[in-house]
């Protein structure tokens, strides 16, 4: 794994991935971006974190907005990837993580960056407090 790249196998696309990821997920919220991960079982050949990155439709009306802060919210997990998978280190485990722009303004990329790298190291803390079995 090349430690600053996000490749399409760390792209979420499983439709029951995704499922589960909303119905059985923990989070966590700092305004405007919340975090939701839960934790599964491996699968062949998959890369043991994968991140799906929304914003929502109808706070952010504007398609081309939405993917403007899509992009921001990949690239600024993608600088600051190394700070979870430094942590997440289950044999047989997958991680799943979504990533949802909660705000009704288009952010800049210096406001998005520090609260993705306190989000992911408060995701550290929650992970390593779970019972992993």
């Amino acid at each position: 794994m090349k430690i600053f790249s996000f490749g399409k196998k760390e792209h979420l696309k499983k439709r029951d991935s995704i499922q589960s990821l909303f119905t059985k997920s923990h989070s966590l919220f700092l305004f405007p971006i919340k975090i939701q991960w839960v934790i599964t079982e491996a699968e062949n050949n998959e890369t043991p974190i994968q991140i799906l990155v929304t914003a929502s439709k109808r706070r952010i009306k504007k398609a081309y907005q939405r993917n403007k802060i899509k992009r921001l919210l990949r690239e600024s997990y993608r600088k600051n990837k190394y700070i979870i998978h430094d942590s997440f280190c289950i044999p047989n485990k997958h991680l799943i993580i979504a990533i949802s722009y909660i705000g009704e303004n288009i952010p800049q990329y210096n406001e998005i960056e520090p609260k993705i790298i306190i989000l992911l190291q408060r995701l550290i803390k929650k992970y390593n407090n779970i019972d992993h079995k």
